[in-house]
Formats: C-alpha cells, structure tokens, sequence
C-alpha cells in the first residue's frame, strides 16, 4: 500500500526542502499533515511531484510501495500460490477459496484459471476439470468486453495448457493483433500469450497455425515504444525454425534452433535453455539423426574470430 513516508525519503535525498518540493503542489498545512501521514496524496499531486523531479511515474510509485504486489492482498495471495503446491491437501483448500471467489472480477478468474492450470499439471486436478459448459460460460462472460487488459492476455496464457486453441479461438480472435504498448506489464502478457499459443499450436502439430501467430508476434516489434523482452523475443526466433523444421525436415533448420537455444545458455537463461536442449534431443532421437556436439557447433559461425 501507498507510504507517504516514501516520499519524504525521497526529497530528503534528492536535497529538496518542503518548501520548494511541494511549491505549487500543495499548502504548507497539508504537506506537513502528509508527512506525518495524516493526509492521503492525489493522483494529481502525485503527476506534479513526478514532473518537479523528473522521476518515471512508474519508479516513484515502485519507491513508495504502490506497485510492490506484496503490498495488496489480491496480489499477495497470488505471489503465495507456489506453496500450496506441495501437497494435494493444501492446493485444494486454496483451490476451493479461488474458486469460490471467481467470478468477483476478471483479474480473480484469470486466478482461477492459474490454479486449474497448476493443478493439472502437478496431477491434483483431472485434465479435463474444464469443461465445455465452462467455456459457454467464458464466452458469455467475455460478450460484452472490447478493450482487453494484461489478465485476459495472462488467461489464455494459461488456458492454452488445458484446451485446445480452436476451444477459445473465440477470445483469441478478439486479443490479436495488438496495435500499441499500454505498459510493460501489458506488453509482457501480450508476448507471453503468443509464446504459449505458438508452443500449443506446435504440440497440435498445426505447424501453418503456429507460423500465423509468429507473424503477429514480430508485428509487435514494428509498435512504437512497445516493450519487447529479450528472452521471449529469442524463444520466438526459437519457435520459428523449430516450427519450420517440424515441416521441412531440414537439417540445417534444425542446426539453426540448437545454435538459438544455446543463446539462452549464453545470456543466462539456464532453466529455458535446459527445456530446449532437453526438446532438441528428444527431436533428434525420434528423428533418428545424431545431435551436434555443442561446444564444436557453437563456434563454428565465429571461428574466424577464434
């Protein structure tokens, strides 16, 4: 939740005294009631505080604990989902609570929709614990929406593990394509959302599918001002000649996805690289070709340079 006592930090730091910090933001009465905390902030007075130091909004409202999710209840409660994975007991009685409370705003459904998602996964839900009345009842649900926020992105993220992309085709068909940034919050679950759908798509084995939304997802480098992560931006380069290969065979193609999953070795990203690796291999055995050393292939494009 919003500390006042943020603010004072920061114009102690920044070498401000309240005087001239608050000129033409407030009295001198209410800003010594504020940073006592006996008096709440406007947004308004907010913007120009922000403007007087030019600070990015989004930094001062991450200093003053606004967008800390461990600070809100809702968000707290979702950043605590992982412990009650351990056992079916707990993620039940969680399960039961989240689902119960579902239908009080969009962003608590796509929080259900999460536990369904993790529950199948971990074994505690059976696969089909989402049934076909429940999509009539999204479909019903999403009738009246036209503007799209980062939870419905973040839904289908998660839908996508538990139903088939033509099940939800129609929320898909209205998601995309994206035509500017509302964030980097938003434009992460945008990326995200294509990232599983393509994967989805590649587990279908609709390869022409998988290639249409890859093209949607380098439609967003093209936005202004849209924030592409780097990791996600790789995984689709990944995604690309992978599906490619899935429908040429090509070797080279193939050799082309083992060098773009060692990037993510590279750059740090071990987890993903070990899942690609791990893919890669199960690809080449069941295609019956031998693996390429990966020291050996990782510096033959540079080799001039070695």
């Amino acid at each position: 939740m919003f500390n006042p006592k943020k603010i004072k930090e920061i114009r102690e730091e920044l070498g401000y005294s309240q005087t001239d910090f608050y000129e033409n933001i407030m009295s001198k009465a209410s800003y010594q009631r504020f940073e006592k905390n006996e008096k709440e902030l406007s947004l308004q007075q907010l913007q120009k505080i922000c403007d007087k130091i030019a600070m990015r909004p989004e930094e001062i409202l991450y200093w003053s604990d606004v967008t800390q999710l461990d600070s809100l209840p809702f968000w707290k409660q979702k950043l605590d989902i992982p412990n009650y994975l351990s056992s079916p007991e707990d993620f039940l009685e969680k399960f039961t609570e989240i689902e119960n409370d579902k239908d009080k705003s969009f962003g608590h459904y796509c929080l259900y929709i999460t536990m369904i998602s993790l529950g199948i996964q971990e074994n505690y839900l059976d696969k089909d614990y989402f049934s076909k009345k429940d999509l009539r009842q999204l479909k019903n649900k999403y009738k009246k929406r036209k503007i799209f926020y980062s939870f419905d992105y973040e839904m289908v993220s998660n839908m996508v593990f538990f139903v088939n992309i033509q099940d939800i085709s129609f929320l898909i068909d209205r998601l995309f394509p994206v035509t500017e940034s509302h964030g980097v919050t938003f434009d992460f679950c945008v990326q995200q959302c294509l990232s599983n759908i393509i994967s989805k798509c590649l587990h279908q084995e609709e390869y022409s599918l998988a290639l249409d939304y890859i093209t949607t997802f380098k439609s967003l480098r093209k936005i202004p001002r849209f924030h592409i992560g780097l990791s996600i931006n790789l995984e689709i380069v990944y995604l690309e000649q992978l599906t490619n290969f899935l429908q040429t065979r090509d070797i080279t193609i193939f050799l082309e996805a083992v060098q773009t999953a060692n990037m993510f070795k590279k750059l740090g990203y071990i987890s993903t690289y070990e899942n690609l690796d791990n893919e890669l291999r199960s690809i080449s055995q069941r295609e019956n070709f031998v693996y390429p050393d990966k020291n050996v292939f990782a510096t033959q494009p540079y080799s001039n340079d070695l």
